[in-house]
């Protein structure tokens, strides 16, 4: 938990060093559309789009493993505790 915290740190304040770095302006173009922004924008705007389908991918799966995690212990009643290997 603990290393996961420190790497999501990290990439932060890559991120915040790499957004002040470039700020200058930049023009997009998607399909029809042509948008013009600073790049600190975009780079707001791509991180959070990152972070929810990285969520969006590992929601199924932590929820595949609440739901193992109960019928474990719905069945372990009086035997030892279930380790985490044993999970997957």
């Amino acid at each position: 938990m603990q290393r996961s915290l420190i790497i999501a740190l990290l990439l932060m304040l890559l991120t915040v060093v790499l957004t002040i770095q470039n700020s200058g302006p930049v023009t997009i173009n998607l399909l029809f559309w042509t948008v013009n922004m600073p790049i600190a924008v975009l780079i707001l705007i791509t991180v959070i789009l990152g972070a929810l389908v990285g969520a969006l991918i590992a929601l199924p799966v932590l929820r595949r493993k609440n739901e193992k995690i109960k019928e474990l212990a719905g069945n372990n009643s009086g035997k030892k505790p279930v380790k985490e290997s044993e999970l997957k």
